[in-house]
């Protein structure tokens, strides 16, 4: 593929896989979702705390509704994972991590975090997170689940960085064979750490003019204190990574370019000049495609997974008067 053609962004051509139903439990806000092995769907939903496992045609098969701060209870089921066999669920309220089987039994859980997690993967008897909330140390975090302990601390945290964090979906992480991929959301720099030697071993980054960051020289936490309206208008004008996902071949990195027009008071009131863009890379770390779309009216970047070659996406109301839920899917 030439360069030309390469740069040169195609429209991407989503396909519904399966409308969400509510023949269990009423859905209401999910916060996150994944595809199991055999196609089920687990999702996590705020709006009465619960997880739900659908089947691969989108019915409610279970519902987890386990309210309050005992064991293996949760208050704010904010994202969910499925690896190996297990589902993780991350509850934001307690700063705890709860493991299922692919049923939803539950099995055990973890409360060995002192940070918030906007995202995690899984690897082994270890979790990844990706942390925020004004922290300059670092932004990747390595726990070791069966020790209990924080292992390793990594990325570099810049100014920017930390006012488009305050989304609850930016920046990225995954896993790619024994490799831990991930990037800030501030830039198109991707990190590659090896997790058997828990080394690192490579940057990459694109080049993309409509990708844009303004510079921050005040102390951002100050920013956000003392002015939240300025903050809101930096995230809003400035583009930003929201997810970086493996495929079975290479992988997808996610971002939005352009500008939303609105504030703190209003929030979004014109989404018109905001984009999503996909840069497709092969093992290699090579570009190989980019698409681009407008930013989808009940879209969120935290409502996207990979399984395969296919990118999925939970979009609300795709029907004139209807609030439910599609799950729809593009292959790369």
């Amino acid at each position: 593929m030439t360069n030309t053609e390469k740069s040169s962004p195609k429209e991407p051509n989503f396909q519904s896989l399966a409308e969400l139903q509510d023949n269990l439990s009423l859905l209401g806000s999910p916060s996150s979702f994944d595809i199991m092995e055999d196609g089920r769907i687990v999702l996590t939903d705020l709006n009465s705390p619960k997880m739900i496992i659908y089947d691969q045609d989108g019915n409610q098969e279970k519902v987890i509704q386990a309210e309050g701060n005992g064991p293996l209870q949760f208050q704010n089921p904010s994202i969910v994972k499925y690896y190996d066999g297990k589902i993780y669920l991350w509850c934001s309220q307690q700063l705890k991590l709860i493991t299922y089987t692919p049923d939803g039994d539950p099995i055990e859980e973890f409360k060995i975090f002192d940070r918030a997690i906007s995202n995690f993967t899984p690897f082994e008897d270890k979790l990844i997170a990706y942390t925020k909330g004004g922290f300059m140390d670092s932004y990747i975090q390595v726990y070791d689940l069966g020790l209990g302990k924080l292992e390793k601390s990594l990325g570099e945290v810049s100014n920017e960085q930390v006012l488009l964090d305050i989304f609850s979906c930016s920046g990225g992480i995954d896993l790619k064979n024994n490799y831990l991929i991930y990037i800030p959301s501030d830039e198109l720099k991707i990190n590659k750490f090896d997790l058997t030697t828990m080394q690192s071993i490579e940057e990459t980054s694109l080049t993309d003019e409509e990708f844009q960051v303004g510079e921050i020289k005040t102390n951002p936490v100050d920013m956000v204190n003392s002015d939240f309206n300025q903050a809101v208008k930096f995230i809003n004008e400035n583009s930003t990574v929201t997810g970086i996902s493996a495929l079975d071949k290479g992988m997808v990195l996610i971002s939005e370019v352009g500008y939303y027009e609105g504030d703190a008071q209003k929030g979004i009131t014109n989404s018109s000049h905001r984009f999503d863009k996909y840069y497709v890379l092969d093992d290699n770390f090579e570009l190989t495609q980019v698409y681009k779309s407008n930013k989808i009216l009940g879209a969120s970047p935290c409502l996207m997974t990979t399984k395969g070659n296919s990118l999925y996406q939970l979009i609300q109301g795709q029907k004139e008067n209807d609030e439910g839920f599609v799950i729809k899917t593009i292959d790369f």
